[in-house]
């Protein structure tokens, strides 16, 4: 249940083109902003959440999970963190850290090519 094309965040500044993947606990995207393209991803765990009516709000499914997946984002939110703190040509630079439509949300460079799974499986 991933954001829709043409959704945008942070008041318009961001803007969702496609989705680009997705694992247990988040959502990549394919964004623009003023004509660069980004990277978005966002917290949002498949097996436990959901979307609002406005198809942009992140819900907990259950309470009972409520607990966990707030420390769950909080995780996801260090991790970015931590990403920022290096500067080595090797690990993609993350621009912007947000929380937006009951979840979080981290912006990274775009680089196009081959996939890391394509790269070391050549299958």
């Amino acid at each position: 249940m991933e954001l829709r094309p043409g959704t945008v965040l942070q008041e318009g500044e961001y803007t969702i083109i496609q989705q680009l993947g997705a694992g247990g606990f988040g959502i990549t995207y394919l964004a623009e902003r003023g004509g660069k393209r980004l990277c978005i991803k966002e917290f949002f765990p498949q097996d436990y959440y959901t979307r609002g009516e406005d198809a942009k709000e992140a819900r907990v499914m259950s309470e009972r999970f409520s607990q966990d997946m707030k420390r769950y984002r909080i995780k996801f939110r260090k991790e970015a963190l931590n990403i920022v703190r290096f500067d080595v040509n090797n690990i993609v630079k993350i621009h912007d850290i947000f929380d937006e439509n009951n979840t979080s949300y981290y912006v990274m460079d775009y680089i196009d090519g081959a996939t890391l799974y394509d790269s070391v499986c050549r299958c």
